[in-house]
């Protein structure tokens, strides 16, 4: 598949392009976990945290037990752009929830970590507060 080659060149324009073709004629949450990476890679960091808050509502394991290798997936590189600042947000609370996106595919708490981070910038985002309690829900019952 084209979206998935562009993905692993890390063609993240020609693989959201695609992605966003597939998915419209057949949603798939698999496909729609790499477009979330796309988006926020592609100066669409909105559109990333709509996409990411529909797909952990319906299921955060989609997320979650994400396999870095066999997936190939770049979320710790691209943690460390963003961390070093190699790439760029509009703002601070932008920053911090890509960061809490790329997070949850790597480490659960991280991901919470980087969500308070971003509501400290910005506490009235409906959908952060939501994420925050998901990420919440999820850590308790892990412990539980």
């Amino acid at each position: 598949m084209l979206a998935n080659h562009h993905f692993l060149v890390r063609n993240y324009s020609g693989a959201s392009e695609e992605l966003e073709r597939i998915i419209n004629v057949r949603p798939d949450k698999k496909l729609m976990k790499k477009l979330i990476i796309c988006y926020t890679q592609t100066g669409r960091p909105d559109e990333a945290l709509n996409l990411f808050l529909s797909v952990i509502k319906d299921d955060i394991n989609i997320i979650t037990s994400t396999n870095l290798d066999s997936e190939d997936c770049p979320c710790p590189e691209l943690i460390f752009k963003v961390e070093s600042n190699d790439v760029d947000y509009k703002d601070q609370y932008t920053k911090s929830y890509v960061l809490g996106i790329l997070w949850l595919y790597c480490d659960l708490a991280e991901s919470l970590k980087y969500f308070l981070r971003a509501k400290n910038f910005n506490q009235e985002n409906d959908q952060v507060n939501k994420i925050i309690r998901l990420l919440k829900k999820t850590i308790s019952q892990i412990h539980s």
